[in-house]
């Protein structure tokens, strides 16, 4: 007697229409729920300047990327992920850029602080009545 095979698996791709359609529906909700938390969240006037931005930018950049998808459709998603993938990209390597910036300024600032405290003790040294 030979056992008789596994049961296929049920393929996640052949869901009901109503099921994706539920999920898509859902899917939007949560998504127009966070747009309108970070929006609220950037016009907070509680919230630090860098914090407010964040949010709006975060807010705006949802927004834009719901209605460029809205408008052109399923077929355009995987264009609009690379797009949105490439922004990142830019935004990282300017982040980087102005860090490294700040990072060159810093250490300019430090070593003129140092010039100028070897500068101030050798004048105290010479002005000092006790000789070594």
């Amino acid at each position: 007697m030979q056992p008789s095979p596994p049961a296929p698996l049920p393929d996640p791709s052949a869901a009901s229409p109503r099921r994706r359609g539920l999920l898509r529906t859902l899917g939007l909700v949560l998504l127009l729920v966070a747009i309108a938390a970070a929006t609220w969240a950037a016009l907070n006037p509680v919230l630090p300047a860098w914090m407010r931005w964040t949010l709006g930018g975060v807010a705006m950049a949802t927004t834009t990327c719901l209605v460029i998808g809205l408008l052109l459709g399923p077929a355009a998603r995987h264009t609009l992920i690379q797009a949105t993938t490439g922004l990142v990209v830019i935004g990282g390597v300017a982040f980087t850029a102005l860090g490294l910036w700040y990072t060159a300024r810093t250490v300019d600032t430090a070593q003129q602080g140092q010039i100028t405290d070897r500068y101030t003790k050798a004048v105290e040294q010479l002005g000092s009545a006790k000789r070594t």
